[in-house]
């Protein structure tokens, strides 16, 4: 391998990882701000399951069924607009790693290239991210089960 070849592979590089590091700092704060918001709505459940928080009136019964509703709808929100800037890394992670391996040149194995299909054509859905689902998911069924503890506290 020449300099100039050897130039681009490092640069090719260097932008590869700088775009894979951004995937990862990112997926870090996600998962953390995750935890956090179940954290709360745990507490929250156990708050109002615990007397600690009264739940006398239809009034406060509305409000909170209203404060979790919201906190499922606005983690959705922050996790599609996360799911973008992530489809964005990878594909930008993916762009310089095939440029790598023409300018090497490597080929990748006919198993792994059905495994993967077409990375040129495939369009990475915000939502065909497992990990997404499942956060929001576990919001959802959180908030449900605040919902559900207000309910119960209201009818005792």
């Amino acid at each position: 391998m020449d300099n100039e070849a050897k130039f681009k592979l490092d640069g090719l590089e260097l932008l590869r990882k700088a775009a894979w590091d951004s995937f990862e700092r990112r997926t870090a704060i996600e998962w953390k701000l995750s935890l956090s918001l179940w954290t709360a709505l745990a507490a929250f459940i156990g708050s109002i399951a615990t007397g600690k928080v009264p739940v006398h009136s239809y009034v406060a019964v509305i409000i909170l069924t209203v404060i979790a509703v919201m906190l499922c709808y606005l983690h959705f929100i922050w996790l599609r607009g996360m799911g973008k800037a992530n489809n964005l890394d990878r594909k930008r992670e993916n762009f310089f790693a095939d440029r790598m391996m023409e300018l090497i040149p490597i080929k990748y194995t006919q198993d792994l290239i059905t495994e993967m299909g077409d990375r040129s054509t495939k369009k990475l859905s915000v939502w065909n991210d497992y990990a997404h689902k499942f956060q929001l998911g576990v919001t959802a069924t959180l908030s449900l089960g605040v919902i559900g503890t207000i309910l119960w506290a209201a009818a005792r």
